[in-house]
């Protein structure tokens, strides 16, 4: 009977573990992130500066490593929408030194697009492939466009088909 009792206190204790939704989650959630804790937010639709704010005090404010982690990645996407591009970088590097997964993710992107930083495929291909290994889904439809860029160092038409069905078979 305790153990039944234990097993189920357990079971009620465990299936509650969720992650808080902050305003700063509200505002910038990011869709390609598996430990999103709201809806994700399109690029277009950020209102950087109430991301910026919010997202700074939810940081500031954390004392979990994988919210504060979070915060830090959402709080990029209000500086990459707000222009400022070295302040994104510089917290999508501090989200990824706390070991978030789409940290990996967002550095990878901006490797490959160049976006405050130089444009690096070989780092955004190694960041693409650690993203996906941790979850990442969109890191596949990352790697489909990577090996799909006509011109670069890695362009292969047959691992970029590759990605895009894996992602497409994960996606849906």
């Amino acid at each position: 009977m305790l153990v039944r009792l234990l097993g189920a206190l357990f079971f009620c204790n465990f299936a509650s573990i969720s992650y808080a939704v902050t305003t700063c989650d509200q505002l910038a959630a990011l869709e390609a992130d598996p430990l999103s804790a709201s809806e994700p937010i399109k690029f277009a639709d950020l209102k950087a500066e109430q991301i910026i704010a919010k997202c700074t005090e939810a940081i500031r404010t954390s004392g979990n490593k994988v919210d504060k982690a979070r915060f830090t990645l959402q709080r990029a996407r209000g500086y990459f929408h707000a222009g400022e591009a070295v302040a994104a970088i510089d917290d999508l590097l501090a989200a990824y030194a706390l070991g978030y997964p789409a940290a990996s993710f967002g550095l990878a992107t901006a490797y490959f697009l160049g976006e405050g930083t130089d444009k690096n495929v070989l780092r955004a291909e190694i960041l693409f492939l650690e993203s996906y290994r941790e979850g990442v889904v969109w890191s596949a439809r990352g790697l489909a466009l990577l090996y799909g860029e006509v011109g670069s160092d890695l362009y292969n038409p047959e691992k970029s088909i590759l990605w895009e069905n894996k992602f497409n078979e994960e996606n849906n």
